[in-house]
């Protein structure tokens, strides 16, 4: 990214993501992520299990490459699923304290949900009541799979 906007030690730009990699192999039963300002969480049966990644975003400002992320592993489970989503979600301000929706009110839909589609849906749909009329405040990404 540092060539692509073509920056320099010192320099910064509006432009950068925050992101996670995710790999897996169901022959190894394993599955490995790696994230830039992103999570991924993992749900096996009532429990979420949150797997931080590195504070650091691609892109904004200048960097040393390569920039080292650790990766994190866990094994894949038939009863798991997982799920990221970027801060668009947790940041929207709204109700009627005009306040984030926040990292706890979207985990707890996860926990309550019996499986993807249905978080998604409800995640979406509460989110859409929460935000009511206060305005977009960024993008909002939401992602989940399971096998």
């Amino acid at each position: 990214m540092s060539q692509t906007f073509k920056l320099n030690r010192g320099d910064s730009t509006g432009f950068g993501l925050d992101c996670g990699v995710c790999c897996f192999s169901k022959k190894e039963g394993v599955l490995r992520f790696a994230g830039a300002k992103s999570n991924l969480y993992q749900k096996v049966g009532d429990n979420v299990r949150e797997m931080k990644g590195d504070k650091i975003s691609l892109g904004y400002d200048f960097k040393e490459h390569p920039i080292p992320f650790k990766v994190m592993e866990t094994s894949l489970d038939e009863k798991s699923s997982f799920y990221m989503f970027s801060d668009g979600i947790t940041d929207q301000i709204g109700g009627k304290k005009k306040l984030m929706y926040g990292k706890k009110r979207l985990l707890h839909q996860i926990q309550s949900s019996t499986s993807v589609t249905e978080a998604i849906e409800r995640i979406m749909k509460d989110l859409a009541n929460y935000q009511s009329d206060h305005k977009r405040r960024d993008d909002l990404t939401l992602f989940g799979f399971s096998f």
